[in-house]
């Protein structure tokens, strides 16, 4: 399987140690994928040779974090795999809860983000919510936030539109629309790759946990919100998947 992360100034070294030791904990933990590095460079080849129509949106984007937000949706398209942000820890092989889906999101409690957050998504190749997910962000990309231009925001808005889903698509189980016999799984705030969104005290007893050495099965790993694009030098941080 494939997976991925991204940095966008061209470079394959992440840029802080914390991250570092976190994406090679995950590359440690699924030892037979492929880790694929989307720089710059190698994200606008991808969108050159396979999705030549997006390139006039790709050359507008004059934030990092939006070409960042944006080489994810069309590398799982392409690929099919895993994406990871930088500053996810990873505390087991992802597989057991991938079994039996097609697409695999995580869900989000926080108002600002309802319904799934990017910082997690996993996929077959082709699946056509990707395109689904490409095809609204011409429209997207006027939005003043990073969210809602082709951030969780946007996500979820495609989610929804694809499923046909009044609101943003909740936690749980879905079939495809019609005429796509695939499996939707979004995992719930406490499952997967979230532990805890917006709660202080929840981080506090899972930093505790961790310490004693908690098992955590219900977790792949624990994204740690970093936001290591929200400021120079972070606005530089890009995609990294694994497949």
């Amino acid at each position: 399987m494939k997976g991925y992360e991204s940095y966008v100034q061209g470079t394959q070294q992440t840029p802080y140690v914390n991250l570092k030791g976190w994406r090679d904990n995950c590359l440690l933990m699924h030892p037979n994928w492929v880790h694929m590095f989307w720089d710059e460079t190698s994200a606008r080849q991808l969108i050159t040779e396979h999705y030549a129509w997006f390139l006039p949106t790709w050359n507008a984007y004059d934030r990092e974090i939006a070409r960042a937000d944006v080489v994810r949706v069309f590398a799982l398209h392409h690929y099919g795999g895993l994406y990871l942000d930088l500053d996810v820890q990873c505390f087991r092989n992802v597989r057991p809860f991938l079994r039996g889906y097609d697409v695999v999101l995580q869900g989000s409690t926080e108002e600002w983000d309802k319904g799934t957050i990017n910082c997690a998504m996993a996929s077959v190749p082709q699946h056509p919510l990707w395109l689904a997910y490409a095809q609204i962000l011409p429209e997207t990309q006027k939005q003043s936030s990073n969210f809602a231009a082709t951030g969780p925001a946007a996500l979820a808005r495609a989610v929804a539109s694809y499923y046909g889903t009044a609101e943003p698509i909740a936690p749980g189980t879905y079939k495809g629309p019609k005429g796509d016999a695939s499996v939707l799984k979004v995992y719930p705030v406490g499952e997967w790759y979230v532990p805890c969104m917006g709660n202080g005290s929840c981080n506090g007893e899972l930093v505790k946990k961790l310490v004693i050495g908690d098992a955590f099965p219900k977790l792949a790993g624990y994204h740690r919100f970093q936001g290591t694009w929200y400021a120079p030098p972070h606005e530089d941080a890009w995609v990294h998947t694994v497949t």
